[in-house]
């Protein structure tokens, strides 16, 4: 069986950017079919429509980040907008359920911003902009404010500062595109750096916090509503003790089970573990290893895979 994917990296606007690769899964084979130059640092790549039509990109770069869309016509990416956050490097870009609002995660800044897209799905306007105060307990890296995700759910928007130790949450005016904050979702125990969330599918009142600073899994559930939310329990994203070099970097749920990709285990590969009975964190938990890909120059490799609703950052 094969198929195609895109993939995002950090790359110079002269080197390979955003890639077209084919797997071919019965030959273990990964092939680069098109490579698309003049783009800077797309490290977080996404489709938000069913036709697929339209990929798009941060560029993670300071002071000045941005937001790239592209239409793909015959193969070729077509560049049809490219937006200032305001913020420094965005790193994370995520949909409202109707598709008509785009929100970016600006890591350096520890800013949010939101875009109104068009009838084609293309962003032509930022309608808000929301920036963290505040610092952590950790002074190498939380320092400030540090927003590293956002998601959309019920309705409402919810996204991560790796600095403050906070999930946040707005809720989005539909008519405008400007952002309300509500009561925070959720404090974690100081320098934990979350990173990454996901809410259950099966139970949209839990949601899986990965940090990245201690490498753990928070698992939270909801008691009258977000402002009530009590934390169930906490376990290592990692089969062995996680260290200081460790540095988990997004979860992802399918099923009972739960996966938790690794940029640097304590064993120094990366590394997914996966977890099962994930309602119960203290159950069954196994690790798969995987191997880096590779290309020609510096670029380093993130990842995007070609479905609808979906993105990947790089590990």
């Amino acid at each position: 069986m094969k198929r195609e994917f895109y993939l995002g990296t950090y790359a110079s606007p002269e080197e390979d950017g955003i890639l077209r690769v084919e797997a071919d899964f019965g030959k273990e084979q990964f092939t680069v079919k098109k490579a698309f130059k003049g783009i800077e640092n797309p490290s977080w790549i996404a489709f938000d429509n069913a036709e697929e039509n339209v990929l798009y990109c941060v560029n993670e770069r300071t002071p000045d980040g941005g937001i790239s869309a592209f239409r793909i016509e015959d193969g070729e990416l077509v560049k049809a907008a490219e937006l200032p956050t305001g913020g420094s490097d965005p790193c994370h870009i995520s949909f409202n359920k109707s598709g008509k609002f785009l929100s970016a995660a600006n890591y350096t800044s520890g800013s949010l911003s939101v875009f109104i897209l068009d009838e084609n799905g293309i962003p032509v306007q930022r309608t808000d902009f929301q920036q963290h105060e505040g610092k952590g307990v950790n002074p190498a890296r939380q320092e400030g404010p540090h927003v590293h995700f956002s998601q959309y759910h019920k309705g409402e928007l919810y996204c991560v500062d790796l600095g403050l130790d906070t999930i946040f949450r707005y809720t989005l005016d539909k008519k405008n595109g400007k952002l309300t904050e509500k009561q925070p979702f959720i404090h974690l125990p100081e320098g934990n750096g979350p990173r990454h969330f996901v809410f259950s599918p099966d139970h949209p009142d839990r949601i899986y916090i990965l940090t990245e600073l201690t490498s753990s899994v928070f698992f939270y559930e909801e008691e009258d509503g977000p402002s009530a939310s009590r934390p169930m329990e906490s376990i290592s994203s990692h089969r062995t003790a996680a260290t200081t070099a460790s540095r988990s970097s997004v979860c992802g749920k399918t099923g009972s089970w739960s996966f938790f990709p690794s940029s640097k285990p304590a064993a120094g590969r990366p590394a997914i573990s996966l977890f099962s009975g994930i309602s119960r964190m203290g159950a069954e938990r196994k690790a798969i290893s995987s191997r880096p890909i590779r290309t020609a120059g510096s670029s380093r490799l993130c990842g995007g895979t070609k479905k609808k609703r979906h993105s990947k950052r790089c590990i």
